[in-house]
């Protein structure tokens, strides 16, 4: 695999080779929605072929959300040793691997730890590429446009998986066909995710990583879209898990769950696009709490209105929202947080939002089973995001949070530039040309009450 380039750099460049960057690395985006999201269309024939109850279907999703909670955590320590990049595509291979290895096996411990080790691998992937679509934000005029184009790329992922259920719903082993499809699609994203990663690296050396836990004080500012985005990874799973099994109790056939599964796939791939201005404007929780609360009627649409007409618009609600969340949590981190923290902050929104999403498909499925309905289990998915918003609609302003007063210190993202600089390296890949980067550093290092240079 080739090596990590000795520098970094995401240079300025126009904008339609930004988003067309950012949306070649959401290919591995795409991946992880094939392993997570694919899950949930191949689960109703899983379970009538193995004979699972809803606790069975829902511990496997536990596995993933335990490696997935691991993974996060030992992104901390991988990242910074083997690079962001060698990290990505490692990951994406493993990925790959297992959605491979899940259509050669019927055995449940082999498929759980097949599981959990995607749920890892996962982890790693998204924090890795969500850091290089936080860096090529920083290159970019729209920021909001890069982040949700790398986002967005999960909803291919789904309308891939969606143009599987006639195969799957209809065979009893077409679930161990629909692995398979899947590890080979994933396969033919590897040249192009090669190719995207090849002069980015978003990781800076250690001495900058250092600095940046020390900025990661500022992440107290976050702390209600933080356990708001805790509830989010609480709240989502159930629907995404137990949807299509819950649609085909109604009586819905192959074709009505293609449609709807290539709705939500088509709708989650044009979020980024949709919600662009909302989120470029995201340095406080409102607009997180918006998201969460259409995401939440998203939800329960299915049950309020149990029919093809209420689920199609479930669909499109859920499938336009629930991704744009990710992507103005990440924007608030941009805002709050100096650069080098960038990959820190989203890593510590990643394992809370792992603690969540491991603790929800078990009990989820506990619920289903005990009340022998998935009803349950959409309200309980609702009620948790709604929580989530009202959590997430006490987060104040980035000004408003900070100790000091805005006109002796800039906020904490203003500072990246001067903070890199004390660690011992300029780590300011897109300076405009004729920027005096040492001139500029010693007077904003006066700003943000740091030592001179």
């Amino acid at each position: 695999m080739p090596a990590d380039p000795p520098a970094g750099v995401v240079r300025r460049g126009s904008q339609p080779r930004l988003v067309t960057r950012a949306v070649m690395l959401s290919l591995g985006a795409g991946v992880l929605s094939l392993s997570r999201f694919g899950y949930g269309l191949l689960l109703p024939g899983m379970r009538t072929d193995l004979g699972w109850s809803y606790i069975q279907a829902g511990v496997m999703n536990t596995a993933l959300g335990i490696g997935y909670l691991a993974g996060t955590v030992a992104a901390v320590a991988v990242l910074p040793r083997a690079g962001e990049r060698r990290a990505y595509l490692v990951a994406f291979t493993v990925v790959t691997l297992t959605l491979l290895a899940s259509g050669v096996t019927s055995e449940y411990p082999m498929l759980l730890a097949l599981r959990a080790i995607g749920g890892a691998a996962g982890a790693v992937l998204f924090v890795a590429g969500a850091a290089f679509a936080a860096h090529l934000a920083r290159a970019s005029r729209a920021p909001g446009l890069v982040l949700g184009a790398y986002f967005a790329g999960v909803g291919p992922g789904i309308v891939v998986s969606a143009l599987l259920a006639p195969l799957v719903l209809s065979h009893p082993r077409g679930w161990q066909l629909g692995w398979l499809i899947m590890g080979a699609v994933a396969l033919t994203y590897l040249p192009a995710v090669v190719r995207a990663t090849r002069d980015l690296r978003a990781v800076a050396e250690p001495s900058v990583v250092a600095t940046g836990f020390s900025a990661c004080r500022h992440a107290r500012t976050l702390r209600w879209v933080l356990a708001a985005f805790a509830l989010f990874g609480l709240g989502y799973v159930p629907y995404m898990s137990f949807i299509v099994a819950a649609y085909r109790g109604t009586g819905a056939g192959p074709l009505a769950i293609t449609i709807f599964w290539a709705v939500l796939g088509l709708a989650a791939t044009g979020s980024g696009w949709l919600w662009q201005p909302l989120i470029e404007r995201t340095h406080a929780g409102a607009p997180v709490a918006l998201l969460l609360a259409i995401t939440a009627l998203g939800a329960v649409l299915p049950v309020l209105a149990p029919n093809a007409v209420g689920m199609l618009a479930s669909a499109v609600v859920f499938g336009a929202t629930f991704l744009a969340v990710i992507t103005a949590v990440t924007q608030l981190i941009r805002a709050v947080l100096p650069e080098p923290a960038w990959t820190l902050g989203i890593t510590l929104a990643t394992v809370l939002f792992g603690c969540g999403q491991a603790a929800s498909p078990a009990l989820t499925g506990l619920l289903a089973d005990a009340t022998a309905t998935l009803d349950s289990a959409l309200i309980t998915a609702a009620a948790t995001l709604a929580a989530g918003a009202a959590l997430a609609s006490r987060q104040r302003g980035v000004g408003d949070t900070l100790p000091h007063r805005p006109s002796d210190h800039p906020p904490a993202g203003a500072c990246y530039g001067k903070v890199t600089q004390v660690a011992g390296r300029a780590f300011n890949p897109v300076a405009p040309a004729g920027h005096n980067s040492s001139g500029r550093t010693r007077a904003g290092s006066r700003r943000c009450g740091l030592p001179r240079q």
